[in-house]
């Protein structure tokens, strides 16, 4: 019987290894950071990492960068969930805050879907192309090699789906805020 940790603990390291990337790059990247709070403020490091992705996606899609994508059929949030479910909830987590396995050894984490800024920080289009090439400085691989153009796309219609939830469910007034990042990396990974 094949155990599903010890997948997942080979998954870690053969897929990235087998994507071109080093323990280098899992352990670390020029942004590094935990998963505490951080400033939105434009001098903060990370932020001027998404800044600069956002205009290198700009700079590539041109035009296409600021068209809407088409709320989601059924039938594709349900390839986009069983495709996240296969290839993104290590990283991302069940519920797309971030929180996957894989999580903790990502440098920087991964992106928390839910957190509202973040999630609104690229465009639609800008998000389907992450999840294309990846996101430069992370260990967000692009999947473009994997998936076809459909299933990006549903994958993509899945992780807003992510984005509407929270924005839907009314924030608790007793709790502290806390703030998770989200980084392009998918940032849609």
């Amino acid at each position: 019987m094949f155990c599903r940790p010890i997948f997942f603990a080979i998954s870690l390291v053969a897929i990235p290894l087998t994507l071109g990337y080093t323990p280098l790059a899992l352990a670390g990247s020029d942004h590094s950071h935990d998963h505490g709070d951080h400033s939105h403020d434009a001098d903060d490091p990370h932020m001027q990492a998404m800044e600069k992705l956002r205009q290198a996606l700009k700079a590539k899609l041109g035009a296409q960068y600021d068209q809407t994508v088409p709320s989601a059929s059924a039938e594709q949030l349900a390839t986009g969930k069983k495709k996240y479910e296969q290839f993104c909830v290590t990283c991302h987590g069940v519920s797309g805050k971030g929180d996957g396995p894989a999580a903790v050894a990502l440098k920087p984490p991964p992106a928390d879907f839910t957190d509202p800024m973040h999630a609104s920080f690229y465009s639609d289009r800008g998000r389907i192309e992450i999840i294309k090439s990846g996101s430069p400085g992370t260990t967000m691989t692009g999947w473009s090699a994997m998936l076809k153009e459909d299933e990006i796309l549903a994958v993509y219609q899945y992780v807003r789906s992510f984005r509407d939830k929270a924005a839907k469910t009314p924030a608790k007034q007793d709790a502290a805020p806390k703030h998770k990042h989200d980084h392009a990396h998918g940032h849609d990974h």
